[in-house]
């Protein structure tokens, strides 16, 4: 066993790390760490294996833990899978991050075969970084919150057609700290993230229809800097008949959110509904919601025709 230890060592070596002593989160919330890797086999990406990746592993004074993964297919900075340097990019947010410094405790590094080699800094060289200390957080505890919510009473949807008809709808935000959270380049991969989004949906069609979408600060219109467009392109499906809002989600950088669902929105005296005419879908049949008493259409007072369901009153 003894043997076995050794040779496993001797194939994966770490031959150097080194970062930044401070990291200023005002300006930048990425400190580099880089590492110098030595892999007989070379380092499995942590998927190959379904095992854990090769990490460094650092803890905040309150012992929270952050790591800075080391992945062939996506760190590997120059060299080669056997031998080579690696760049990973470890994040501190800006906000609510505790300052002072912040400790490597190991270093994990794994190969294709599954062999794993622990690297403590107690037995580091002293030429290899073991600390570093973060500065310049700040503290955002409170979500944003709704002010105003304008929606379109009408959408006239002849011209589907042949040109996209926008649904355009103001969500007006009151946010005084870290601003609404930025929307990554893919918002289809947000969804449960903290991002902040508004959601509709039919209340007319056969099989239920859904409109999202995402919004941040680029989204805030110049005449009202407090109030986010909402622009959204209603596809040529898009059901004739009642609409509303199903849910909206505000969330700031400092990952605060608050959630609203239709019947939060009507009891804070907010419209939520809105009307969509589109002459090129018809339907014939049955009401699909006449077996469906949740989603008929509410009277003047927004009550629904089960007693249990009601959803206030303007």
């Amino acid at each position: 066993a003894a043997a076995a230890a050794a040779e496993t060592a001797a194939s994966i070596q770490l031959l150097g790390l080194k970062f930044a002593d401070v990291l200023d989160v005002s300006k930048s919330e990425h400190l580099q760490v880089e590492a110098h890797i030595k892999s007989t086999h070379g380092l499995d990406n942590g998927l190959d294996l379904h095992i854990l990746p090769s990490q460094a592993v650092f803890t905040d004074e309150m012992g929270t833990a952050v790591q800075a993964f080391f992945l062939p297919d996506s760190n590997l900075h120059s060299g080669t899978e056997y031998d080579g340097v690696y760049h990973s990019l470890l994040r501190i947010p800006r906000w609510n991050t505790p300052q002072g410094l912040y400790s490597l405790r190991y270093v994990m590094l794994v190969d294709k075969h599954g062999s794993t080699v622990y690297f403590e800094p107690f037995n580091f060289p002293v030429t290899y970084s073991s600390s570093f200390r973060v500065t310049g957080s700040a503290v955002d505890l409170d979500p944003p919150a709704l002010t105003n919510l304008i929606l379109p009473e009408s959408i006239s949807a002849i011209s589907l057609t042949t040109d996209p008809v926008p649904l355009n709808a103001y969500v007006c935000v009151a946010e005084y700290g870290s601003g609404l959270a930025p929307v990554a380049a893919n918002p289809d991969l947000l969804e449960g993230l903290s991002v902040s989004f508004i959601q509709f949906e039919s209340l007319k069609s056969p099989v239920p229809q859904l409109l999202t979408q995402h919004f941040d600060e680029s989204s805030f219109v110049t005449t009202n800097s407090s109030c986010a467009l909402i622009n959204v392109s209603l596809p040529f499906t898009a059901w004739p008949g009642g609409w509303r809002v199903r849910a909206l989600h505000l969330c700031d950088a400092a990952s605060n959110c608050r959630f609203w669902t239709t019947r939060d929105l009507a009891w804070q005296k907010y419209r939520f509904d809105f009307h969509i005419a589109n002459i090129n879908i018809s339907y014939h049949g049955f009401d699909p919601f006449d077996f469906a008493d949740s989603r008929r259409d509410p009277d003047d007072f927004y009550y629904y025709d089960e007693e249990d369901d009601y959803y206030g009153g303007y």
